[in-house]
């Protein structure tokens, strides 16, 4: 089974983070919530202390490629690192990059597709499992997005790198209920980093 469609989280690196995601395991799809960043308008600027954030990771054996996934966040506001440990949701992979927010906490990672698999296999299995599944386009990157849970996911393709895609969970750090995850696509902060999203492979 693919880890994107994993949503039971294990112990977080925050006291505050991991006594709010203990209780995700009750499932549940919100209803989808329009994202500002998939409409194509750009948020009202709210970083405001702009620092560069970056995850890298390995794809492929045979042609290995260095995949960089970049963005800008607000440093006054959210905190970042690649960690090894302490995952807000459960990942086979060696490493993640955990952003912490005021009101939300993002995991992005990479994530392998089944041997023969391409970015539109995995969309179509996305759209046979959950509900509200849609495109996603973030600073020019396109993918999909869809709630697991009380997760809202967002799966992009690495433009020369076959063997894997980025997935990132965003999760609420405030009431855990389904009206709070489904405004995690609007959130703000959310729609400001990722209007700065990019992926290179070289």
């Amino acid at each position: 089974m693919k880890k994107a469609f994993v949503i039971i989280p294990v112990g977080a690196a925050a006291v505050a983070a991991a006594l709010v995601l203990a209780k995700k395991s009750k499932g549940g799809e919100p209803k989808a919530a329009k994202s500002k960043a998939a409409s194509g308008k750009k948020a009202k600027t709210v970083i405001n202390k702009p620092k560069a954030g970056m995850y890298s990771f390995a794809s492929g054996y045979k042609d290995a490629k260095t995949v960089e996934v970049t963005f800008t966040y607000d440093e006054d506001k959210c905190t970042y690192s690649e960690v090894s440990e302490g995952f807000l949701v459960p990942t086979d992979d060696s490493h993640a990059g955990i952003l912490y927010g005021e009101d939300f906490a993002m995991q992005i990672e990479y994530a392998p597709y089944y041997a023969g698999d391409d970015f539109a296999a995995l969309t179509a299995e996305v759209k046979e499992r959950f509900k509200n599944v849609g495109d996603i386009t973030c600073n020019g990157v396109t993918g999909i997005k869809y709630f697991n849970g009380k997760n809202f996911c967002m799966c992009f393709p690495i433009e020369g790198a076959a063997a894997d895609y980025v997935l990132i969970n965003v999760v609420s750090m405030g009431d855990d209920s389904e009206e709070e995850a489904a405004k995690l696509p609007e959130n703000a902060m959310v729609v400001a980093i990722m209007d700065t999203f990019a992926i290179t492979a070289k």
